[in-house]
């Protein structure tokens, strides 16, 4: 087997902490070799360590990475310096922060084109526009000044991609390229780095912790965990034939499906014909000439105890969706909670209403008080709706929530926010909107910014949550994966309109449009 890098026996440490232990990954000539592991595995360290791009409290303590029979750990910056960008090239995870907001795209790609070629003006200018018609920006690349913040995040990836190929590298190292992605066009980036793989005959690296993608693109699999390779082999012998407990989990979390012991027939919230329309203003007096319709005549039921998952790309509607249920944006159409039209009710009645109905949102750090303690961050909603409530109750209902959660009262609520992980940050997130025992949740993408094995905890929470407290909820998302492990029903969005409504057993095994199919076919 012809490797093109190979990384021997690797040991890095942080003020004397190992994070990497013996770590050995051979990345074959012309193939895909994939690192999959959760947040503190060492991937990305050990991509970094190629480029020796590693942080500055980080030290080497044994271990040798070849590049063309050459130790690039004992090469000199200025050899480095020759490697990065030209023959060694990095796609990071989210463009927007890859990208400098300030100068134009093809000043971007003419700048990495440049720093290692002496080109004239007008070569380098046709090679930015090759690059990009490349990749799939013909439109773009017609265009004189465009900057990041008018792209979408997939054009920006697409543009990462089209300064990672500009010279021709033997290498890429794709470190987690599609995780800030909408499925479809997840599927749209993958088939893109495949295609130019395939046509430039390039090596590539690739970093995430979804296995489901590394299926779809990898030759070769590593599975790191702790610092360590615990797993590794062809892409077959990982995903027929796995030998560890946690490579099994992983794969396992792909299929996993909704078992709903506590559903009911009693209805609990009715949506009819549901309409947000945003103006279309034009003129010197501002009059309407059209309509943004981000929601448009959609209904639906939700009963008790059961799970409605929305899914759809993002721009289908979803958060607006939600956003109008909350009654946080104007909307017409009929909201029944408890057969009560939420849009017929004075704000007092709003407010009283609203203990029914709780959010869980998508990142657990933004939504958290940084200033506030735990239990004054779970015990807000508490102390608004009920000012009188006494203490023994007050601190009787604190404990109850914080177990179900399955964090300990002691250990936790004189803590802060950053004191604790992810998971553990949106458990959090769950006993703050359970403490007033409503009987709807709103999950919005609860678990698209944790780790695969974290998802599996909290969606295995919410689950056994719903069959305890016989709750509701509507869960929002992009991944038909984690729609699959929640939903008894599933609803599928596309420009403000529902696609397709069925039972999730339905909708899997027998998906009536071409758009559900899609989303399923990208993550399953």
């Amino acid at each position: 087997m012809n490797n093109l890098i190979s990384i021997k026996s690797l040991d890095i440490s942080f003020n004397k902490n190992n994070v990497l232990n013996n770590v050995n990954i051979d990345i074959v000539n012309g193939k895909t070799t994939a690192i999959v592991g959760e947040s503190g595995s060492g991937k990305t360290l050990s991509a970094l360590s190629i480029l020796k791009l590693l942080p500055n409290s980080a030290k080497i303590n044994k271990g040798k990475i070849y590049f063309k029979n050459k130790n690039i750990l004992d090469l000199p910056d200025n050899e480095i310096q020759k490697i990065r960008g030209n023959e060694i090239t990095t796609i990071f995870q989210e463009p927007m922060t890859s990208l400098n907001p300030l100068h134009t795209i093809n000043k971007q790609i003419e700048e990495i084109i440049l720093t290692h070629n002496k080109l004239s003006d007008k070569e380098v200018k046709d090679q930015t526009k090759n690059l990009l018609n490349e990749v799939g920006l013909s439109k773009i690349a017609t265009r004189q000044k465009v900057y990041p913040f008018e792209l979408s995040g997939g054009q920006r990836q697409r543009i990462m991609i089209a300064m990672s190929i500009a010279n021709n590298p033997d290498l890429i190292i794709a470190d987690e390229p599609t995780t800030a992605l909408d499925v479809t066009i997840q599927m749209q980036i993958l088939e893109l780095l495949s295609n130019l793989q395939n046509k430039f005959g390039m090596t590539m690296l690739f970093i995430s912790h979804d296995i489901s993608v590394v299926k779809k693109i990898a030759d070769y699999v590593y599975v790191m965990k702790e610092g360590k390779v615990i797993e590794k082999g062809t892409k077959e012998e990982i995903f027929n034939s796995p030998s560890e407990e946690y490579t099994k989990k992983l794969i396992l979390s792909q299929t996993k499906a909704k078992n709903n012991i506590n559903l009911t027939s009693t209805e609990i919230l009715k949506i009819e014909n549901l309409k947000v329309w945003y103006p279309i203003k034009k003129g010197l007096l501002r009059k309407t000439i059209d309509h943004v319709k981000a929601i448009d005549g959609v209904s639906f039921k939700l009963h008790e105890g059961e799970s409605v998952g929305i899914v759809g790309e993002s721009g289908s509607g979803k958060t607006t969706l939600m956003l109008a249920i909350l009654k946080l944006i104007n909307s017409e159409g009929k909201i029944l909670i408890n057969n009560k039209n939420i849009n017929q009710l004075d704000k007092q009645k709003i407010l009283n209403l609203r203990k029914e109905i709780q959010i869980v949102f998508q990142d657990p750090f933004s939504s958290l008080s940084p200033r506030m303690n735990i239990e004054e961050i779970i015990c807000e909603g508490l102390d608004v709706h009920y000012p009188d409530i006494s203490k023994t109750i007050r601190k009787t209902r604190l404990k109850n929530v914080l177990t179900q959660v399955g964090l300990n009262y002691f250990e936790t609520i004189e803590k802060y926010p950053h004191e604790f992980s992810g998971g553990q940050r949106q458990r959090i997130a769950i006993a703050r909107a359970l403490i007033l025992e409503p009987k709807i949740l709103i999950l919005d993408e609860p678990t698209s910014a944790l780790d695969i094995t974290i998802q599996n905890q909290i969606i295995d929470l919410l689950n056994e949550l719903q069959n305890k407290l016989s709750l509701s909820y509507i869960f929002i998302s992009h991944d038909m994966k984690v729609i699959r492990s929640v939903s008894d029903k599933v609803i599928v969005l596309k420009n403000g309109v529902i696609v397709e409504s069925n039972t999730a057993e339905e909708i899997f095994r027998n998906p009536k449009s071409n758009y559900t199919n899609n989303l399923i076919r990208s993550v399953l």
